[in-house]
């Protein structure tokens, strides 16, 4: 009679492949988000193939789509490159979101505060 071999789950009994699908459908409308792709590596005994693994997910850094805003501050980036924002600790963060406002004393911040830097 012959054992029957558990066989692994197609992702490796992960759910992480599932939530960021979810994610990148979730925030697909969000300005300046960058969706994720999950990666996997091929199971096998040497001889035969015996499914997939969740191995990461890495950032996907494609061209979103434009779209006009109506905001006299914003600004859209056609290719590569970031906006450099400045948080109040001093360090530097990037982002492609470009939704700007001015502040009473001029500077333009993003929605979330940071102050751009040109």
């Amino acid at each position: 009679m012959r054992r029957a071999r558990k066989r692994p789950t197609i992702w490796g009994g992960s759910n992480e492949p599932c939530d960021t699908i979810s994610d990148n459908l979730a925030n697909a409308e969000v300005p300046g988000f960058k969706g994720s792709a999950a990666t996997f590596a091929a199971l096998t005994d040497g001889r035969t193939g015996m499914g997939t693994t969740f191995t990461g997910k890495h950032l996907l850094f494609e061209q979103g789509k434009l779209m006009k805003s109506g905001g006299p501050f914003d600004a859209a980036i056609d290719g590569v490159g970031f906006f450099t924002l400045k948080r109040p600790d001093g360090t530097f963060v990037y982002t492609r979101d470009g939704e700007f406002h001015r502040t009473p004393d001029g500077q333009l911040r993003t929605r979330t505060a940071l102050r751009s830097w040109a």
